[in-house]
C-alpha cells in the first residue's frame, strides 16, 4: 500500500487531508457517453490502466460480463427496442404489441361516459343553485365546483371555461321553455285565443315554479355570454309564436317584425314581473301577456 501511494502520488502517504479525487484518481475522471459506457459493459474498451485498448476488463461482475443488468432479465439496451407494430385485420389499423393501452373502465357498473354526463349534470344544477341563491356574478368556477363537490378537473372536462358553463345552462333553460310550450299546444284547438292562452300560461308557470330559472332569465342582460345567447334565440321564439301559436305565415317580413315586438314585449314584462316591479297576480300576467299577443294578430293578417 505504502509502494503504491508513493508511486500515485509520489509524496507521504501519511497526508489525509486530501479531497477523495486525490486520494482515488479514478473518482477524477469524467462520465463516459452512453455508448461508450455500454461498449465497456460488453469488453469492446478499457479505460486506462485496465490492460490497455480494446481488452476486455477482469474485473466485471457476472451481471455485467452477461450484458444484464444485476437483479433483473431486461437486456443492457432494452430502452432502445422499438415497439412492435402489426395490422389489425379486424379493425382496420394498426396495434401495438409492446405497449398496454389504458382504457376507460366502467366502475360500479356504470361507463365512463355516463360517469362524465352525470358530472355534467351535477356542474350545470350546482350553477343553478348559486345563480337563484347569489345571482349570476357569484357563479364562478371556484363557487360552482364547491357546490357541486367535485375539483375543478372534472369541471374543465365538461366545459372550456365559465362563459361556456353559461351558455349550456341558459340553452337547457331555453329548451325546457320550448318543452313546456309544446306539451300545452299538444291538446290545444285552433282557437288562436286558446293557444296563446296557454303559450301564456305555460311560460309564466316555467318561471314562476322555478325561481333559479326566473334568476338567471332576469339576470341574462348582465352576463355577456348570457345576454348574446338569450337575444339570438329571439328569432326562434318569434317563429314559434307567430307560426305555431297564432297560426300565421312566418315568411312575411312584417310577419317576422310582429313576431319580434311579442317575444320582446313578453320578455320585459315578464322580467319586472319576476323581479317584484310589477304588482301583478299569476293569472293577471298570464291576461296582460295574452292580450298582447292576440293585438298583434289583426293587424298583421289584415295588412
Amino acid at each position: 500500500m505504502r509502494r503504491q501511494w508513493r508511486r500515485r502520488r509520489g509524496g507521504d502517504p501519511a497526508v489525509l487531508n486530501l479531497p477523495s479525487t486525490a486520494r482515488h484518481p479514478r473518482r477524477a475522471w469524467p462520465r463516459a457517453s452512453l455508448p461508450v459506457r455500454v461498449a465497456r459493459q460488453r469488453g469492446r474498451t478499457s479505460r486506462p490502466g485496465d490492460g490497455g485498448p480494446g481488452t476486455p476488463r477482469t474485473r466485471l461482475g457476472a451481471h455485467r460480463r452477461s450484458g444484464r443488468r444485476r437483479g433483473g432479465s431486461s437486456p443492457w439496451r432494452s430502452h432502445l427496442k422499438r415497439p412492435r407494430i402489426r395490422w389489425d385485420a379486424r379493425t382496420g389499423t394498426f396495434a401495438c404489441q409492446d405497449v398496454v393501452m389504458a382504457t376507460a373502465r366502467p366502475y360500479r357498473g356504470v361507463s365512463a361516459d355516463d360517469r362524465k354526463a352525470s358530472r355534467r349534470e351535477a356542474l350545470v344544477a350546482a350553477t343553478l343553485d348559486v345563480v337563484g341563491r347569489d345571482g349570476v356574478a357569484a357563479a364562478t368556477v371556484e363557487t360552482v365546483c364547491a357546490e357541486a363537490g367535485l375539483t375543478k378537473r372534472y369541471f374543465y372536462e365538461s366545459f372550456a371555461d365559465r362563459d361556456a358553463l353559461f351558455e349550456a345552462l341558459i340553452d337547457a333553460m331555453l329548451d325546457g321553455v320550448r318543452e313546456r310550450i309544446g306539451a300545452a299546444l299538444a291538446g290545444a284547438g285552433d282557437s288562436a285565443e286558446e293557444r296563446t292562452r296557454l303559450t301564456a300560461d305555460a311560460l309564466v308557470s316555467f318561471f314562476d315554479a322555478d325561481r333559479r330559472q326566473a334568476r338567471l332569465y332576469i339576470e341574462a342582460p348582465v352576463h355577456p355570454a348570457l345576454n348574446a345567447r338569450r337575444e339570438a334565440s329571439m328569432t326562434g321564439f318569434a317563429d314559434l309564436i307567430m307560426g305555431d301559436v297564432l297560426g300565421v305565415d312566418t315568411a312575411d317580413a312584417r310577419v317576422q317584425l310582429a313576431g319580434l315586438l311579442v317575444v320582446g314585449g313578453t320578455t320585459e314584462v315578464l322580467s319586472r314581473w319576476l323581479a317584484g316591479e310589477i304588482d301583478l297576480t299569476h293569472d293577471e300576467v298570464v291576461d296582460e301577456i295574452t292580450r298582447i299577443g292576440l293585438a298583434v294578430v289583426p293587424t298583421t293578417v289584415e295588412t
